[in-house]
């Protein structure tokens, strides 16, 4: 993978992109304002660049995140009986977002997506694409009376259990940027969230907790959310 530098242009494209409504992280920058503050995106751009030529310089507060533990029940001393919800900050997202455009350019380019991963692939439908040719294969063994065999595998919160190590390791097989790497390997090593929860009209917080292993946006594997 050849390293090419974060642009403004890829900046402001992510940047306007984002929902208006998203709660921001510690940083309290909420996607409405880094939109209408143009001006700011070439200054985004510089820090950018600097911290993936050198991961060493990145803030700590970059990747701090505050988890809310919504109760789903009254019995609030269950804490299965929570929904956390991890808000992260908005200049962090769109840093790795950039990361995530480059490192989809060059998967795609040289083919080194998988054939049935569909659940990041651009113009793809997601589970529904995968649902559709289940349901023909299934449909067409029914029609012609043949024996069908299939097997279904699914990993428990796949997503918060991997390693950081293999995520490193996957990145080095795939060849990407060596700096990208660094820099994603910085990030993971900063990880921390704080957890808080409303009792009785008050706030109690958490020390900073590392994360130490996991994706640290799961849901939105280094997307904008």
């Amino acid at each position: 993978m050849e390293h090419s530098p974060i642009t403004t242009e890829q900046v402001s494209r992510l940047i306007a992109k984002t929902l208006n409504c998203k709660a921001p992280g510690p940083d309290g920058i909420n996607n409405f304002w880094i939109k209408r503050f143009t001006a700011t995106h070439s200054y985004l751009v510089h820090h950018y660049n600097q911290f993936m030529k050198d991961a060493g310089n990145i803030p700590d507060f970059l990747v701090q995140g505050i988890t809310y533990l919504l109760p789903k029940s009254q019995d609030c001393q269950d804490p299965s009986k929570y929904r956390p919800i991890t808000c992260i900050c908005t200049i962090y997202k769109i840093y790795t977002a950039c990361i995530a455009e480059k490192i989809y350019k060059h998967l795609d380019t040289n083919k080194l997506l998988a054939e049935g991963q569909k659940g990041f692939i651009k113009n793809s439908q997601g589970c529904k694409e995968q649902v559709m040719i289940d349901s023909v294969v299934m449909e067409q063994a029914h029609t012609d009376i043949r024996n069908l065999y299939i097997a279904y595998s699914d990993y428990r919160k796949a997503f918060d259990s991997v390693p950081h190590s293999w995520l490193i390791h996957v990145l080095q097989i795939h060849k990407i940027d060596p700096q990208i790497i660094n820099s994603l390997q910085q990030l993971m090593n900063k990880c921390t969230i704080t957890l808080q929860v409303k009792v009785k009209n008050h706030r109690i917080m958490s020390d900073p907790i590392r994360i130490q292993r996991g994706i640290y946006q799961a849901r939105y594997g280094f997307a904008l959310h």
